[in-house]
């Protein structure tokens, strides 16, 4: 049977059993849904938009399987990334940024302070365009090419020196090919 409410209900309206009825059905829908105070749901499914105009309180996992698109701010204390991270604009990080994993950037990575207390592991070229500030020591396993080389302090070889074809060894000056000329514009040598 139909029944058709004329007038307005001034009490609870409680079911008789807990966890047992539902309001509404898959094939007969309710329209809207007022609601001035708190909404204890135990799953929410929204099958469309959800627009919220205050703050979105998540106190557990949010797991989104679509795509979540946010044109304000969004203030995040952890962010815990299992997949892959697609930016079509410019990611700004105010803080620090720990990876404990790996990072594979294919574009280019402008860097205006760059504090690496770890071993960096290059397989390709590492191309540097300004100035490279070492405080530390500067450890070289390979062959290093340098257009030009201005030592302040010590400079200090545990093996030979070689200059074109002159080659200092401990005590020993000598030349590959050629005269050995020692040239002293004072006249002293």
């Amino acid at each position: 049977d139909n029944v058709v409410f004329g007038g307005e209900v001034d009490s609870n309206i409680i079911p008789d059993d807990d966890n047992s009825f539902d309001l509404g059905s898959s094939s007969k829908e309710w329209k809207d849904l007022y609601v001035d105070g708190t909404a204890h749901i135990d799953t929410l499914d929204v099958d469309e938009n959800a627009g919220i105009i205050g703050n979105l309180t998540l106190t557990g996992n949010g797991d989104f399987n679509g795509d979540l698109d946010v044109d304000g701010t969004t203030n995040l204390d952890v962010v815990d990334i299992d997949g892959a991270v697609d930016m079509a604009t410019t990611l700004t990080l105010g803080g620090n940024a720990d990876f404990n994993g790996d990072l594979d950037v294919d574009g280019t990575t402008n860097l205006d302070v760059v504090d690496i207390d770890g071993a960096v592991d290059m397989a390709s070229n590492l191309v540097i365009a300004g100035n490279i500030d070492a405080n530390g020591n500067l450890d070289v396993d390979g062959t290093t090419d340098l257009d030009t080389t201005n030592v302040v302090g010590t400079l200090t070889v545990t093996g030979d020196i070689a200059a074109d074809n002159v080659t200092i060894n401990g005590n020993t000056v000598s030349t590959s090919s050629g005269n050995l000329t020692v040239d002293s514009s004072g006249g002293t040598v």
